[in-house]
């Protein structure tokens, strides 16, 4: 995980979903360790390369990812989404996406729900 001054979910996307086998007595550290190493093992080398290719941080990544599974209402929808972030992006548009809208919004207030 990398840490950036105006990032609002420091650990939104960094915690792979999976089955988990955690002990009774474990405190939440422990638990945000196994899910971030967990995570490590499955962002591989190629997608931090990739990422690089395109120009963009790791969180960058991630935080797309997180508004794609946001704005998704199912798999079939994630391919045709994340196309349309990119190339606004690439074309410097606004992303006018209700995910992302929300979130926006919830930086400008100051909320923070994590």
């Amino acid at each position: 995980m990398i840490k950036e001054d105006n990032v609002l979910y420091t650990l939104e996307g960094y915690l792979f979903l999976d089955t988990y086998y955690i002990p009774l007595k474990a405190k939440e550290e422990k638990i945000i360790d196994i899910m971030l190493k967990r995570f490590n093992e499955i962002f591989s080398e190629e997608y931090k390369k990739r990422a690089e290719e395109i120009d963009m941080s790791i969180n960058d990544i991630i935080t797309i990812a997180s508004l794609i599974e946001k704005e998704a209402a199912n798999d079939k929808e994630r391919s045709r989404i994340s196309g349309v972030i990119y190339n606004r992006l690439k074309k410097g548009m606004p992303l006018q996406i209700d995910a992302f809208s929300e979130q926006n919004r919830k930086m400008k207030n100051g909320i923070n729900i994590a």
